[in-house]
């Protein structure tokens, strides 16, 4: 053999080396620079958590986020023997209730927190089993940052409810990896090709890669919804088996623990494509990354993983099921831990499966009103509130009602003690017109009442597992029309509310309604003071029923004219002697 071809095949089989060399090392490097850009960015967030946790979260939301967060809590809604209504929900402004505690790091946790909120406790057991975990995970801040950190891995969807992906799924048609090895058998091919005949092999290749991108993204765009929640259950299961080998003795968390790794079990394969479909978990923003993303396109491998995903999914959405339950149970848990370290003081509630009703409430005080004034109650008849407008009526009936909700749901009440039966409970109170359905605020009020009233009606035995007691809350009841019909209307209506399952709070300006229901109804109110022409409120709760009326000497106040104000004065005093309405006359500026 010349020694000129030996000395040229050296020099190339050299220059081979040294580019294979030089790729492995620029690999290398990628990769060196991968795990430390991971590992700063581990530290930052376990800092961020660890500033976090007892703060406010400051997160801002749209219709849209409630809509999708909400999902999860929807799809359960119809098999669930009761839950906090749309009206009620509504009343009691639960979604900046929700805003303030929801300090969760996924979408399961979040989407679970919600439904948590909207689905009350009515045992002991199931509200101890939750308490357990809120104190572990405020004892145990290390433990607490592991489990977050694998939350925060999970991560929250965008625009899709995760819940509502991952049953969606069933709709989908099995797919053939068929076409894709074809595409990806045929990139080989050109390779080869090109490595034996450059000139055709070129053109080989650039037409094979056209055909494979062509492909790919046509593909691609159908199941783009569906590839990212893919995603997003990789990232679940992940976390999943991370916590799952977690070395736990502690019994307040060891159950979640050990159900996670017998649930995840058999969804290994899942996971096992996780580096195909979804690297960025662990490079995300990296040069590694872009190249992964060539490397998907033209090769389909992603593709491939989803469709075998894809079937491992509808086989086992049962167990992905259980363990976004867990996920969720174990995140709530952390967000109400948090919340309870941002309000002034609260107290884990005293619930009694009890048949007649009753509400202690010691220094209660609204989670949402800044510098509130705490009021105390303890009642076991239903309770008439009376007193001018801003004067408080209507935060005390909220702050009530919010006491007993977050009291079933969340094992916190923004109180020094609280103590009552397990209730259904509902509300009548921040209502409106419904001009898209020509509905009036009479109409509207009624239809809302009503709904409290057949719920006293409905018949509560065990098969039920709801407690027959109902803690109802009505401000102004029937505002939307006349006086004699609304006091005649009011008084049956809060007397058929009285019976005894029933407590209900309502207000009212009507001060005849005090009278006429001083047996079933304990009458209280709030007063206020005029103080060098100017009006104020103390906002404290006083017993018995509204005795001063400064609704007239507001007008002065205001500057209506002294002529106005008299006149009013005049009015209503000859009314309250005789009991008849006679329009004095007046004489003008």
């Amino acid at each position: 053999m010349p020694p000129l071809f030996l000395l040229l095949t050296n020099t190339a089989l050299n220059q081979t080396s040294w580019i294979f060399l030089l790729v492995l090392g620029c690999f290398a490097c990628l990769f060196v620079y991968g795990k430390h850009q991971k590992t700063l960015r581990k530290k930052e967030l376990l800092e961020s958590l660890k500033q976090a946790y007892g703060k406010i979260p400051n997160r801002s939301y749209q219709e849209s986020d409630f809509q999708k967060i909400a999902h999860y809590f929807t799809e359960q809604k119809d098999d669930l023997h009761f839950f906090i209504d749309d009206i009620t929900w509504n009343d009691l402004d639960m979604d900046r209730i929700f805003s303030r505690i929801n300090g969760t790091q996924s979408s399961a946790g979040e989407e679970y927190l919600y439904y948590r909120l909207r689905t009350p406790f009515f045992q002991q057991e199931a509200l101890q089993k939750q308490e357990a975990l809120i104190q572990y995970f405020d004892e145990q801040q290390q433990q607490r940052l592991f489990f977050q950190e694998n939350f925060h891995q999970i991560g929250h969807t965008l625009r899709i409810s995760l819940s509502s992906y991952i049953h969606s799924f069933h709709q989908l048609e099995e797919r053939k990896n068929r076409k894709h090895y074809v595409c990806m058998g045929l990139l080989m091919l050109s390779v080869f090709a090109f490595l034996c005949k450059p000139g055709i092999g070129l053109f080989c290749v650039l037409a094979t890669m056209t055909w494979n991108i062509v492909q790919y993204y046509s593909t691609k765009k159908d199941i783009q919804d569906y590839f990212t929640c893919i995603s997003y259950i990789v990232r679940l299961l992940t976390a999943s088996r991370n916590i799952a080998t977690l070395s736990q003795e502690d019994q307040r968390v060891s159950e979640y623990v050990q159900d996670l790794k017998k649930q995840s079990e058999p969804l290994k394969k899942i996971v096992s494509y996780a580096w195909l479909i979804a690297p960025s978990s662990v490079y995300s923003g990296s040069l590694i990354e872009v190249v992964f993303e060539y490397i998907r396109v033209l090769t389909h491998i992603d593709l491939i993983a989803f469709n075998h995903i894809l079937s491992l999914v509808k086989k086992h959405t049962s167990q992905i099921d259980h363990i976004l339950e867990d996920i969720g149970q174990l995140e709530t848990a952390i967000a109400i831990a948090s919340y309870r370290k941002t309000l002034p003081y609260y107290t884990v509630p005293k619930l009694y499966e009890a048949k007649n009703p009753f509400v202690t409430l010691t220094k209660g005080y609204h989670p949402l009103v800044d510098k509130p004034v705490a009021n105390t109650i303890d009642e076991k008849r239903c309770v008439l509130l009376t007193g001018s407008n801003a004067s408080g009526k209507s935060t005390f009936l909220k702050t009530v009602a919010l006491s007993a909700c977050l009291a079933q749901t969340i094992h916190t009440v923004p109180a020094i003690a609280y103590e009552a039966p397990f209730y259904r409970i509902y509300s009548s109170m921040s209502l409106r017109d419904h001009l898209e359905n020509q509905e009036s605020y009479y109409i509207v009020e009624i239809k809302s009442l009503k709904r409290i009233v057949d719920a006293t009606n409905e018949t509560q035995g065990k098969e039920n597992k709801t407690p027959g007691c109902i803690l109802c809350f009505v401000d102004e009841v029937l505002r939307g029309t006349n006086t004699v019909e609304r006091v005649a209307a009011s008084s049956e209506i809060l007397f058929h509310l009285s019976k005894k399952n029933v407590m209900c709070f309502a207000a009212t300006h009507d001060i005849e309604l005090t009278w006429l229901l001083e047996k079933e109804y304990a009458n209280y109110h709030f007063k206020e003071e005029i103080i060098n022409q100017d009006i104020h409120f103390n906002f404290l709760l006083n017993k018995g029923r509204a005795t001063t009326r400064n609704a007239i000497k507001l007008l002065q106040m205001m500057g209506y004219s002294v002529d106005v104000v008299e006149a009013a004065q005049q009015t209503a005093d000859v009314f309250l002697e005789s009991g008849e309405w006679v329009l004095p006359e007046t004489t003008s500026n």
